[in-house]
């Protein structure tokens, strides 16, 4: 009697979890902001070239060795950033910019290989002399998955605010540390 109710209840749980998990959002959002005292030209011009991603990145302290490898115009729409580090670390993937509006918004392509993809977008908004500047993730968790990776994706998608937020929040404050090195003025900041 005891082991058909303990059964029972195991088996119940588990309908309770999957009917959950299938009304779980298939689509995850993911944004961060921080003002930064530079004007939206300096932001933008650092993210809208991937020689300054090295220089910001939130992803370079988990896996210094990763190898990234730049292609593409050197700016703008087109504009490639590819790597390949430890698969628990960075893994490897490719990030290309789709749409480049001058100081407003820079939306990006990011696919993370077996992963999936996703987008997101910078936008700046001026806040006096300075920029607020909002970074943000959208993607479809079930996207070419099959019917039990996507059941599993969308129960992991509750935890992308927290891991994703987490590095989102890590980059800003690097690129509000390097914007804020950079001379006080309206002018793109110098090439290294």
């Amino acid at each position: 009697m005891m082991f058909k109710r303990i059964s029972f209840g195991a088996l119940l749980l588990f309908v309770v979890l999957v009917v959950i998990g299938y009304m779980l959002p298939t689509q995850v959002h993911v944004e961060r902001s921080i003002t930064v005292e530079r004007p939206a030209r300096v932001l933008f011009t650092i993210i809208d070239d991937y020689r300054y991603f090295k220089q910001w990145s939130p992803w370079l302290a988990r896996d210094p060795n990763a190898e990234y490898v730049i292609s593409g115009p050197d700016t703008g729409v087109g504009a490639r950033l590819s790597w390949t580090g430890e698969p628990h670390l960075v893994g490897s993937g490719w990030q290309e910019i789709i749409a480049s509006k001058p100081y407003e918004q820079i939306d990006i392509r990011l696919d993370l290989d077996s992963q999936g993809s996703a987008d997101t977008r910078f936008t700046f908004q001026p806040v006096g002399g300075a920029t607020r500047i909002t970074w943000s993730f959208d993607s479809d968790l079930t996207e070419g998955l099959d019917l039990f990776d996507g059941f599993l994706a969308r129960y992991f998608g509750l935890l992308f605010d927290r891991w994703i937020g987490t590095e989102y929040e890590q980059g800003l404050a690097n690129l509000k540390r390097l914007a804020e090195s950079l001379p006080a003025s309206d002018f793109a900041p110098p090439r290294n």
